[in-house]
């Protein structure tokens, strides 16, 4: 049974704005839809108890944004560069974030779910709270220098998912096959089931470069 418990968001579309228009201000109590937004720059700015569908935010450049509150389903962050700020109460459903670069970002109660993140990069993030990544593509993305002590992985598709310099002691990666996983010497601590040792060793085999004889 997972412990975990992630607040979720409480945004209610009654009490939201309709916005058709982005600005470098912020976003606060607005309902984005169908919009593109591609490139949008954003600089120590707040995304208050927002709610974006469908938007289109591909190669966004976010410095210090602090995004509270808010959920994001359907959303196109692909390539977008997350730098510094912190996530509090966020939900992204269903969003491609494939090739999303997060740098120095802090995460307390996000959840990804049914999200592609393929190739992205979560480089010196740390959790203040629960994190959860649920049913998601994470081929090929990599996680630096992260420290992660409250994160859930359930049902993901971890292909060539590689750890650098992580401590992910206390997180939960019960639920998803390992065996092409790199860099396992950073899963010290965390909670697995017996049917995942198999991957486990198999994906140490395969950092260690060790050669198997077959007499």
């Amino acid at each position: 049974m997972r412990k975990t418990r992630i607040l979720l968001p409480a945004v209610d579309e009654s009490d939201l704005t309709e916005v058709d228009v982005l600005s470098g201000r912020g976003v606060r109590y607005a309902s984005v839809g169908r919009i593109d937004e591609a490139r949008l720059q954003l600089d120590s700015v707040p995304i208050i108890g927002s709610r974006f569908a469908g938007t289109v935010l591909a190669d966004a450049v976010w410095d210090g944004v602090a995004i509270t509150g808010s959920m994001f389903d359907g959303v196109d962050l692909s390539s977008a560069r997350l730098d510094g700020g912190k996530l509090d109460r966020v939900h992204f459903r269903g969003c491609q974030l494939s090739g999303l670069a997060l740098t120095a970002v802090v995460c307390e109660n996000v959840i990804f779910e049914n999200c592609r993140l393929d190739y992205a990069t979560f480089d010196t993030v740390r959790t203040a709270g629960a994190l959860g990544f649920v049913n998601c593509s994470m081929t090929e993305a990599s996680l630096v220098s992260c420290r992660w002590d409250k994160a859930v992985i359930d049902g993901c598709r971890l292909s060539g998912l590689e750890f650098d310099r992580c401590d992910l002691r206390g997180s939960d990666l019960r639920g998803n096959s390992l065996e092409t996983v790199r860099g396992v010497v950073c899963l010290r601590g965390v909670m697995l089931t017996a049917d995942q040792l198999a991957d486990l060793t198999a994906a140490l085999v395969a950092d260690l470069d060790i050669q198997i004889s077959h007499p």
